[in-house]
């Protein structure tokens, strides 16, 4: 799990080393096991410094989704995360040096359990990358990325990083060089920087630099410190409440609020981590950075995008997993998608506005509403729907308006039936086929897992009930599949609970 050795000049070596596995993770077994290396390198009074390293090829590529995804109480989920900020906190305030060699990547918690150490060499890797993808698997941070990011390099530089692609590059900070801040994994150039590291170092040289910072700072005498631990700090450009922070505050509220509909909690959680927090010490604001991370974990989005982001699109990429044909997914892609777009058709011929019908789509989590014309996408191609312009055609004087909670709701649900049919009739045959195609090919909202996966969320036994009241107002096509109602009888599901 790690391998722990004290050397001659005093440095403690804690090197990451997971058996079994092509990469290091943060779980239970593999975080008792660094907690317990840390305590002992901190009461050992031969230890001096304390290197931290990886025998991977990377240095540690998160947390363990897996046991994410497993759920359990939040109560305990919570006490498990303070555990671990205190055990960061104690590395950075024991009073001993603490260097990190990141020979590769070094993403999610492995970054932040990085940014706890007082010095971060990284090697030269061109594949090697540095960051926080959480946001896109519907999570935060939840081991000090909200609080130290900020505190490192500005609120406005740590913005891009911690919630790219919501913003991306260049809208809330500044682009430093070209491409810089293009994505939330960067190189090590770039994470060097906006100063996530302090060397970048040929491959092979980390180890003998980080070692070699180590024992400057034992010589030198002077007690390590992290900047928000130093006297007179400050957030660099200024914290949440000052004139500059509220703007930036107010801008980025707004965007998120335009981009995501608030269907997405997560950027708003990180968002709300780094006002709150960083109004506050960094003790502080690692509990509150702790609530909204434990908060994410459990939530339906978060679920849904790690089990359809995650391990759905990593099985739909081996070939054993790739079961259904192009040609079926072509089909499956037209028969559900087309739905859609008939579905604001039938809305349309109801009387009800175009606008509405189309604002109602995007509101829904969909990229476009289903009377806008995808130009350019071949979507429209796959539907064998020359055009949608005709439909102006048909429709009546706008009288109708059921709601956008309504229209959204048949928007929702006939793709999930339609996808139920396609299963049903082997068109796929795999749930996860079924939800990772729909994200992939039409834009699918990830947050709701996909089209089967969204079954999943409201339950079976919901989503029958609610699909009959929809076809005894509207028709047949509501009408829930005869597979939906055994699956309920036998009390199955398509995902594990």
């Amino acid at each position: 799990m790690l391998n722990y050795s004290v050397g001659s000049d005093g440095i403690a070596s804690i090197e990451w080393d997971m058996p079994g596995q092509a990469q290091n993770l943060l779980n239970d077994a593999s975080m008792t096991a660094f907690a317990k290396a840390i305590r002992d390198a901190l009461a050992d009074p031969s230890v001096k410094g304390i290197l931290i390293t990886s025998a991977k090829n990377d240095f540690i590529a998160g947390g363990d989704l897996e046991v994410l995804m497993q759920g359990g109480e939040a109560q305990t989920l919570f006490d498990g995360t303070l555990r671990w900020h205190k055990l960061l906190r104690a590395m950075e305030t024991g009073g001993k040096p603490v260097a990190a060699a990141l020979n590769g990547s070094a993403l999610g918690g492995g970054m932040e359990l990085a940014l706890a150490c007082h010095y971060r060499v990284a090697a030269d890797h061109p594949q090697a990358r540095f960051g926080f993808p959480e946001v896109t698997l519907g999570l935060s941070p939840g081991a000090g990325g909200t609080q130290r990011v900020p505190r490192l390099m500005g609120i406005q530089a740590s913005l891009p990083l911690l919630l790219a692609p919501v913003f991306g590059s260049g809208v809330l900070a500044p682009v430093v060089g070209s491409g810089v801040l293009e994505g939330q994994r960067i190189g090590a150039s770039a994470a060097l920087t906006v100063k996530l590291i302090h060397a970048v170092v040929p491959p092979g040289e980390e180890r003998s630099a980080a070692r070699n910072w180590l024992i400057a700072s034992i010589h030198g005498g002077v007690k390590p410190q992290q900047p928000w631990d130093s006297r007179g700090y400050k957030i660099p450009g200024g914290g949440p409440m000052t004139p500059a922070g509220i703007q930036l505050f107010t801008g980025a509220n707004a965007m998120l609020r335009e981009k995501t509909y608030g269907n997405y909690p997560a950027p708003r959680h990180i968002l709300s981590c780094i006002f709150e927090g960083l109004q506050t010490d960094i003790d502080t604001g690692l509990k509150i950075e702790a609530r909204y991370f434990v908060n994410l974990v459990m939530s339906p989005e978060a679920r849904n995008m790690i089990r359809v982001r995650h391990f759905g699109i990593n099985e739909a990429d081996t070939p054993v997993a790739i079961n259904d044909s192009n040609v079926s997914r072509d089909v499956y892609t037209k028969r559900v998608f087309g739905a859609y777009l008939a579905e604001g058709m039938a809305l349309l011929a109801e009387g009800v506005a175009p606008a509405l019908i189309d604002k109602a789509g995007l509101i829904a989590g969909m990229p476009a509403g289903p009377l806008a014309p995808v130009v350019g996408s071949g979507v429209l191609a796959l539907t064998n729907k020359p055009s949608i312009e005709p439909a102006g055609k048909i429709a009546r004087q706008a009288q109708a308006d059921p709601g956008v909670e309504r229209i959204i709701e048949r928007l929702i649900l006939i793709q999930s039936l339609e996808a139920a049919r396609c299963l049903a009739e082997k068109v796929l045959t795999r749930p996860q086929d079924a939800d990772v195609s729909a994200i992939l090919d039409w834009g699918y909202p990830p947050f709701r897992g996909g089209p089967i996966g969204w079954i999943h969320t409201l339950g079976i036994g919901k989503f029958i009930a609610d699909s009959q009241r929809l076809a005894a107002q509207h028709g047949p096509r509501f009408a829930p599949p005869q597979f939906l109602h055994d699956m309920a009888a036998k009390e199955e599901r398509f995902y594990p609970a």
